[in-house]
């Protein structure tokens, strides 16, 4: 096959060739490319076997799925399914502009907890994408995933697709000004791109604003645990973006929580473990500080299964009477 075609013909060749060879030649009449087997596999060629995937092809594709998921997303999408064929056209057309997208159609496994998911979408995506319509304004559904959206203080984005009375709004989405797509086929090229210029305003910010919210969501969700507050060089990159947030009036603004969670940050301690708590094997230690010997075995569960380099002496860099304190980057925890 040269190029690339237009379509495939798939069909069932006991009853469906004369039929599969009519559809063959009124697509070619439009001027579509087209693999049609009859036409393109030449004579004596095992056509069974003639496009089975290479062993390259076969190895991406297994490393593709076992790379993890997306811990953010360019857009949310929310809509009402009476939309649905709509909404198909502006997720892809967003996708095809290389945006990653939360759209419910496609990203909630069929065994999943919907609401959860559907929450898990918005939390981890940079911009909340209404689609209004008559139908979505008045669904509870929509109107849920907007206050959710609202709470995390999501940078929100309507489009209009059908007209709708400005009454009738959620008050978090009557103060927005939309994007007008309901001159669907005449303008959506124009107004799709004022869409994607509006989706990539200061996205650095944006971004950063998601992987904020998230790790403060975290945070909370494990009761405020110390273990997951922010340390190092990436609590001076989350005070700096709070500061800048802050000082600029950038938007969205931070919320309360992620103004709290990076303060509380701010006065964490290095996690300290004692010896004789944590399954360690010590040289001799003395108030000389002769060094800690580490065994991977015996810390694989205390580490959060990072995988740590063979065993090691760590010399303490501070040692005083009954307490050394040693730190090593590497390891990024302190051991008393």
């Amino acid at each position: 096959m040269n190029g690339f075609q237009d379509a495939f013909i798939s069909y069932g060749r006991a009853d469906s060739k004369a039929f599969a060879l009519k559809l063959y030649q009124h697509l070619r009449d439009y001027g579509l490319k087209v693999w049609f087997d009859f036409e393109n596999i030449p004579l004596g060629v095992d056509f069974q076997h003639q496009h089975l995937p290479t062993s390259f092809q076969n190895e991406f594709i297994r490393e593709s799925l076992r790379q993890p998921p997306a811990t953010s997303l360019n857009v949310f999408i929310s809509y009402s399914r009476v939309d649905s064929d709509f909404v198909h056209k502006l997720n892809e057309a967003l996708q095809m502009q290389g945006k990653t997208t939360w759209f419910d159609q496609e990203s909630i496994p069929a065994d999943a907890d919907f609401q959860q998911e559907i929450y898990q979408g918005i939390e981890a995506s940079d911009n909340f994408l209404v689609v209004l319509s008559p139908r979505s304004i008045n669904s509870p559904y929509c109107a849920d995933e907007v206050e959710y959206a609202a709470s995390l203080n999501k940078r929100i984005v309507t489009v209009l697709h059908q007209a709708v009375n400005p009454a009738d709004l959620h008050p978090e989405l009557a103060k927005i000004q939309w994007i007008d797509f309901s001159q669907n086929e005449i303008d959506f090229a124009t107004n799709f791109s004022q869409l994607v210029r509006t989706l990539d305003t200061d996205r650095e910010h944006v971004s950063s604003h998601t992987k904020w919210s998230q790790r403060a969501l975290e945070w909370q969700e494990k009761g405020n645990s110390q273990d997951l507050l922010l340390r190092g060089s990436e609590f001076a990159v989350a005070q700096n973006w709070l500061q800048t947030a802050l000082e600029q009036n950038k938007q969205p603004a931070p919320t309360a929580l992620q103004q709290t969670f990076i303060q509380e940050s701010k006065q964490a301690k290095p996690v300290m473990i004692k010896p004789s708590n944590c399954g360690i094997e010590t040289a001799p230690f003395s108030r000389s500080c002769q060094g800690i010997k580490i065994r991977l075995a015996e810390w694989r569960s205390v580490l959060m299964g990072k995988l740590l380099p063979p065993p090691v002496t760590i010399k303490p860099l501070n040692c005083g009477n009954q307490t050394a304190l040693c730190w090593q980057p590497w390891l990024g925890i302190g051991i008393r």
